[in-house]
């Protein structure tokens, strides 16, 4: 027995057993955080003593009594205290367990029309709760997706939603947010037109409330006519042609359309015993109380 005390004596470290420099680890909260939470680590003991802390992962600082640590995951900190007076130093540890947050989604950025309703948000989870913030517009601010539906006086218009979402069995929570524009969208194209047939059909548009934002356009008409252009050209018309053309222009999940009548006319000599000039008529123009005469020049 005696053999056994001795061989302790002689090989352990004196300030393991007769410590002169102890040291203790305490915290401001319990070692129980959620990701991205911040905890305070003080280190006791006296202040003719140095301090080092390792590993230096999520520490503001290694060196010093008191450090500040936002691990991202579960961890174990070590802190050693050197007391050159007494010559001796300890250890102390401490494990931080990090819970993570739940993924709070509120969806991604939306562009769409004033007075429209847009869901935003995703599928709800049964251990989470949910904070919409502000309220103005939503269908149920304490739901994971509710509906949106937005009126605006100066197109576009943002509005930034918040949503906060909790996890109820470790409460923790994350945040998240999402960019609503709203748009009033107005597209033109004009009256009527009335062409001779021959000549190009020019088709013309004008958007109104789109702010920067770009803008696709699809046009539709006779004959299986389409166009992705604003302002499309039709050469050489002929009658076939008339009809009503329509146009859509669309921003994000915005859509907004107009129409116009083209009338495609035929053009007939009515005096073909004339020599240098003869004199035509625009005929079928429909909208006219008179034929429209034009002379040329053959």
């Amino acid at each position: 027995m005696l053999r056994i005390i001795f061989f302790i004596l002689l090989f352990s470290p004196l300030n393991v057993l007769f410590s002169q420099c102890p040291v203790n680890i305490t915290s401001s909260i319990d070692t129980v955080i959620c990701v991205g939470d911040s905890i305070d680590l003080n280190a006791s003991g006296g202040v003719n003593s140095t301090y080092e802390w390792w590993p230096s992962t999520g520490l503001n600082d290694t060196i010093g009594q008191s450090v500040i640590a936002v691990p991202q995951s579960t961890i174990t900190y070590y802190v050693t205290r050197t007391c050159p007076n007494q010559g001796g130093s300890s250890i102390d540890s401490i494990t931080i367990t990090v819970l993570q947050s739940p993924n709070s989604s509120a969806g991604v950025d939306l562009s769409f029309c004033s007075g429209d309703n847009v869901q935003i948000g995703v599928a709800s989870n049964s251990d989470y709760t949910y904070s919409w913030s502000p309220s103005t517009g939503l269908s149920d601010p304490s739901i994971s997706n509710p509906l949106v539906s937005l009126t605006t006086s100066s197109s576009p218009e943002d509005f930034i939603y918040t949503l906060l979402t909790t996890d109820t069995t470790t409460g923790c929570f994350s945040l998240d947010s999402i960019n609503l524009e709203v748009l009033d969208l107005n597209i033109s194209t004009g009256p009527d037109i009335i062409v001779c047939s021959g000549d190009p059909i020019n088709l013309n548009s004008s958007i109104s409330g789109n702010g920067s934002n770009p803008v696709s356009y699809s046009w539709t008409g006779p004959n299986g006519y389409t166009s992705s252009s604003a302002t499309p050209t039709i050469p050489n018309s002929s009658a076939s042609m008339s009809g009503t053309y329509f146009v859509t222009a669309t921003v994000g999940g915005c859509q907004t359309e107009d129409s116009l009548h083209i009338t495609v006319a035929d053009v007939q000599i009515i005096s073909p015993s004339l020599q240098n000039n003869q004199l035509v008529e625009c005929l079928g123009l429909g909208q006219t109380n008179a034929d429209i005469t034009f002379a040329i020049s053959l």
